[in-house]
């Protein structure tokens, strides 16, 4: 049994303005207590689990959920058995639907997960559970993404270690569809030119360039974000680079716009 004795909590920041729509709200909460019921049930029934909001602060909009839940005793390895357990597979789970961006793995070797880029990645067992289980986990958590709102960033942390987890733009589609629905994500891959329109020079954000026309594209070279956080690299309206550009078109919805990301910038 956890007796919360720590007064372990969940902390949502929405990026943006310090007030948020009452009706939007109120369904946030109610879709943050759907998600996490349903992550319950995939772990273990047996779980009981009750939700206080503890804390509602300025700094952008702070809320603070305090889960206060009861464990029954198990000698099953890989089971969660504390609130500290569960509150971290919150954002485990989150964790690894974003690192498989909308794909299957490619495969599952032990505890590291590879994706269909390639990259590898490692999570506990407790989290690769709930994910095989395509359980009532994703689809709540589509629901809980889906109906964030517009043009403001989700932040997720706890009051017992330093990890956060952002949900924005570059991983909301992700979040909010299962993996076979996305399977019909198309991606194409080329070398050309971009123009820069706007940077972002804290590489918190997306940046606005044009290719052929503008569009807003994440970077994931790290060796050019580097030089850019260091200054090592200055730019002005129209400066060209030359990339690696990955596009990503959601078959499914033809009204979804595309999604783009430069892997590698050229020097």
């Amino acid at each position: 049994m956890d007796e919360n004795m720590e007064k372990l909590y969940l902390r949502f920041r929405f990026t943006g303005d310090n007030e948020i729509g009452l009706t939007e709200f109120s369904e946030f909460l109610n879709n943050v207590n759907d998600y996490l019921n349903a992550l319950k049930i995939d772990i273990d029934r047996s779980i009981t689990l009750n939700l206080n909001v503890v804390a509602i602060e300025k700094g952008s909009f702070i809320v603070d959920l305090l889960p206060k839940m009861v464990f029954m005793a198990s000698l099953i390895p890989g089971m969660v058995t504390t609130t500290k357990s569960f509150l971290s597979l919150v954002r485990d789970f989150l964790e690894l639907k974003s690192f498989l961006k909308g794909h299957k793995p490619q495969s599952i070797e032990g505890k590291k997960v590879i994706n269909i880029y390639g990259e590898v990645k490692e999570f506990n067992e407790i989290t690769l559970n709930v994910y095989d289980k395509n359980g009532e986990t994703d689809k709540t958590l589509g629901r809980l993404v889906s109906a964030l709102p517009d043009k403001r960033s989700l932040e997720i942390t706890n009051n017992f270690d330093d990890k956060k987890f952002t949900i924005d733009d570059s991983n909301k589609l992700f979040l909010t569809v299962s993996d076979e629905s996305l399977e019909e994500l198309t991606r194409t891959s080329v070398h050309t030119k971009v123009s820069v329109i706007k940077p972002s020079l804290d590489m918190k954000s997306k940046w606005i360039v044009r290719w052929n026309d503008k569009i807003y594209v994440n970077i994931t070279d790290e060796n050019f974000k580097n030089m850019v956080i260091k200054k090592q690299i200055s730019f002005c309206n129209g400066t060209e680079l030359v990339v690696d550009l990955d596009i990503q078109q959601y078959l499914n919805i033809p009204d979804k716009k595309p999604m783009y990301t430069i892997t590698k910038v050229y020097l």
